[in-house]
Parts: C-alpha cells; sequence; structure tokens
C-alpha cells in the first residue's frame, strides 16, 4: 500500500500531520489540532523539545526562505495536551508486558491500551520517563512537563511498577504470565575508551542521572574534562557549567563541524564557555592522588594520528562517547553489540516477544522520534498477533506534488532563549514562550503542499 503525504511528514519518523495539525491552527480548531498529534505522538511538548526535528529539513518552505518553526508551535500547542483524555476500546482481555518506561515503553503502552489491552510496565527508575527524565537535563526538558505529559497512563489506567529491575528469572515470569511482551530498554551504559588508565573517567551517563537523583555536587569549582562530540557530551558540559565548574573543556577526536550534537546545543555551549579542543584522542590518564594528568594524541583530518602528544592536568574528566542497552536478562537471538534481533514485524525469535527503541537501534537511529513510529507500528503488530490476524507490512509512503500557497511572506520567527549570562547559572529552562499572536503568525507561514 502507498500513501502520498507532504514531504515534512515524510521526513518525520514517526509521519505525524504536521500539514493537518498546522492547518487546524489556522482555522483556531486548537483541540482538533491537539487530537491529531495524538494519534501519532502522545508527547508532543517533550519530543518538540529534544528532537533534531528531520522533518524541518524537508520543509517546502525552505526553497523561499526559511523552515517552518514546526517544534515551537507543537510546544505552544502542547500546553492543550493537559486536557486529553484518550478514548479507549472495549477490554480484550489481553495482557501485554511492557519492559522499560522510556519513551519507546511509554508510547508503545498508550497505542496498545488505545486499542484495550491490558498492558503493565516495569522499570527499574523510581519514577517513569527513562532516559527522558534521568538523562536529559532539565534547562533543555523541564520535568513537570514530562510529567504533564505521561499523565494519561493513570488516566488509562495502566499498572505501574517502578523500582522493578528486570533479571532472567524476572523476566521468565513475565513471558509465563502475559500474552506479549515489549522489550523497550534504554541506552544507559556508556561505551568505553580504550585508553591506558580509563579506570579514572567518569561515566557521562550516570554522571546526568546523578543530577537528577540530587546526588553530591562533584564539579564545583573543579576543571573538568568532557571527551565526546554527540548530544550526551554538550550535556554534560553544560550541566557542568550550571553546577559551578571552574572551566569545562570538551575533547573531540573529529573538528566542531563534524560533531554530532545539534547545531543549537554547540552554540548554547560555546555561549556558556564552555572550550572547544578538536582533533584530539585521550591516550593516557595517570593519578598524581589530586589531579588527572591527560595525555592527548594529536589527529590528522582523516583520523590518522600524528606523532604529536599534549598534556593537560583536569579534576575530572567525563566519558560521553557513545552508549550501550544491557539486555543481559533476554536469552533471545541478539546482534554482536548487545541489541535485540528482530524481523520486519519487530518481532524477537520468539513470536510472542517484541522489542523497539534502544534495545534495537544503533547510532543516529537511537533518537526518540524514531522510538515512537516504532512503538506505533509495534502496536498494530501486536493487536493482530493477539487477535490472530497476520501481521502487516509497514505503508510505503511518498511524497505528494507540492503545489503550497506562497501569498504569506512572513519571516520564519525564531525560537528566543534566555541570555547565557543569565541561564548558565541554573536549571531553568532555555527557551521562552511564544504569545498566541506570534504562533498564530507562524502557523500561517505553512504552504499547505497538497492542500
Amino acid at each position: 500500500m502507498t500513501k502520498k503525504i507532504a514531504p515534512c511528514i515524510l521526513n518525520c519518523p514517526a509521519h505525524v500531520d504536521i500539514r493537518g495539525y498546522i492547518n487546524l491552527i489556522k482555522e483556531k480548531k486548537f483541540v482538533q489540532a491537539i487530537e491529531l498529534i495524538m494519534e501519532t505522538l502522545p508527547l508532543p511538548g517533550t519530543i518538540a523539545r529534544i528532537c533534531p526535528h528531520p522533518c524541518q529539513s524537508n520543509c517546502t518552505r525552505k526553497l523561499k526562505d526559511a523552515a517552518i518553526n514546526i517544534p515551537q508551535l507543537r510546544i505552544f500547542l502542547s500546553e492543550m495536551q493537559k486536557n486529553f483524555v484518550p478514548q479507549i476500546k472495549n477490554n480484550t482481555g489481553k495482557k501485554v508486558a511492557i519492559i522499560g518506561a522510556g519513551v519507546a515503553g511509554i508510547c508503545c503502552t498508550y497505542f496498545l491500551r488505545l486499542s484495550g489491552h491490558d498492558v503493565s510496565i516495569f522499570d527499574a527508575m523510581p519514577k517513569i520517563g527513562g532516559m527522558l527524565r534521568y538523562s536529559i537535563p532539565e534547562y533543555r526538558l523541564p520535568e513537570k512537563v514530562l510529567d504533564c505529559e505521561t499523565n494519561f497512563l493513570s488516566a488509562m489506567n495502566v499498572n505501574l511498577f517502578c523500582n522493578t529491575k528486570i533479571d532472567a528469572k524476572k523476566f521468565q515470569e513475565l513471558q509465563n504470565n502475559f500474552d506479549a511482551l515489549v522489550i523497550a530498554t534504554g541506552a544507559w551504559e556508556s561505551s568505553k575508551l580504550n585508553c591506558e588508565g580509563s579506570e579514572y573517567f567518569i561515566d557521562g551517563i550516570k554522571f546526568l542521572r546523578n543530577i537528577k537523583l540530587k546526588k553530591e555536587n562533584i564539579v564545583e569549582n573543579k576543571k573538568i574534562a568532557v571527551i565526546g562530540g554527540g548530544n550526551t557530551a554538550l550535556d554534560v558540559c553544560r550541566s557542568a557549567i550550571r553546577l559551578g565548574a571552574k572551566n569545562v573543556i570538551n575533547i573531540y577526536r573529529r573538528t566542531r563541524n563534524e560533531m554530532p550534537a545539534e547545531i543549537s546545543e554547540i552554540n548554547g555551549a560555546l555561549e556558556e564557555g564552555i572550550i572547544f579542543k578538536e582533533l584530539l584522542t585521550p591516550v593516557k590518564v595517570v593519578f598524581n592522588g589530586q589531579k588527572k594528568i591527560l595525555t592527548l594524541q594529536k589527529l590528522k583530518k582523516n583520523l590518522e594520528p600524528e606523532n604529536e602528544f599534549l598534556t593537560e592536568e583536569f579534576d575530572l574528566i567525563i566519558s560521553a562517547i557513545g552508549q550501550k542497552v544491557n539486555t543481559n536478562f533476554f536469552d533471545g537471538e541478539k546482534n554482536i553489540d548487545g541489541t535485540i534481533k528482530v524481523n520486519d514485524f519487530f518481532q524477537t525469535n520468539y513470536k510472542n516477544i517484541f522489542a523497539i527503541g534502544d534495545a534495537i537501534n544503533k547510532g543516529k537511529d537511537r533518537i526518540a522520534i524514531k522510538a515512537i513510529a516504532q512503538a506505533k507500528i509495534v502496536a498494530k503488530h501486536i493487536d493482530n498477533f493477539l487477535a490472530n490476524k497476520l501481521l502487516e507490512k509497514p505503508i510505503d509512503y511518498k511524497i505528494i506534488k507540492i503545489n503550497g500557497d506562497e501569498k504569506n511572506s512572513n519571516m520564519r520567527l525564531k525560537m528566543q532563549e534566555i541570555l547565557p549570562n543569565e541561564r548558565k547559572n541554573n536549571f531553568n529552562e532555555i527557551i521562552l514562550p511564544w504569545s498566541y499572536d506570534e504562533f498564530l503568525k507562524e502557523a500561517a507561514r505553512c504552504l499547505n503542499c497538497g492542500g
């Protein structure tokens, strides 16, 4: 089956009907707009704040001036999500267990409950939210936003089991007591650097998690090195500044322009005083009783090592070079990196066990909106599986003919932020809200491709 959609929708992994809800905003039909979003995206304000927004890179308006500010539109609109009441179908009598209460687990639960299945979520942490809550800093994603947007779980009578770590024995118990299982665990473990003395490194993910758990501030008045070039590394850098670190130096093996982190995060870090050192890789760390002496080797742009080294003293060295998932509780087929092998329907080699999100994704695919897309798809597959129906192949999407309305000449409204000197000493949310008039003005810029 082929379905034609607007370019922005095609580029969104979850195929959120962006054109549709912006048209409803234009007509001031805000309730209908949020209802439309909730068909594919149960956490609209949360994802608007953290997503790399592939939708914008495919926005037709870019050919005229600049892309529609889709995330800011959704942030404004998401304030109305708190009044949204999901309509659940009649109880099917089928029970599904979700392992992991992060973005993949929460959204899969939402879609399964809409179909009338009895869903239970199991998570090792004290509160739901997974890495959304415990690894993304408050200045990017306030917990009150996540709390508000996950209230539907209680309204939908989902069974929540926090502080519940899943081992092989517990997993077998779930397998025996549920009709289907979904493994939706996050990538909570940091990749290890191949560096002599790496035992002196601090785990970046653990560092961010300890901030959320109100653990001791270990960086105040300290000189900090942060190894890595992704969003997690930048989160560590900017969090350390907010905790009172004296100096924060980011070290990356490629150039700053090649960093996988979002440009906005890099620019924000520069504004807040983080120092970037590029084309360097750690080769040795020595602890002299007070300081960590880090030896760095210079690299060429093609990453070939040069015969040139430099050393620098730090109070702390934090490593954030990548993440991996722990699926030791599962005895099914896995890839060499520990991710779970699945077929086109997200089924493992056990027919009633499915896996999504970080449990199967790697590298650039480990983004929240991708996990949400998989959550909706797998929920449909499980729905069919529990009804003894054939599992359906996904829809093949193609871009519609672009014949948008180009009458509106307004320029893109940027996302405004609190000034660096006012924000870098606290964890208050950085972005500033739009006014109602700005919200409508930006929506009016949409070309309504295919409309």
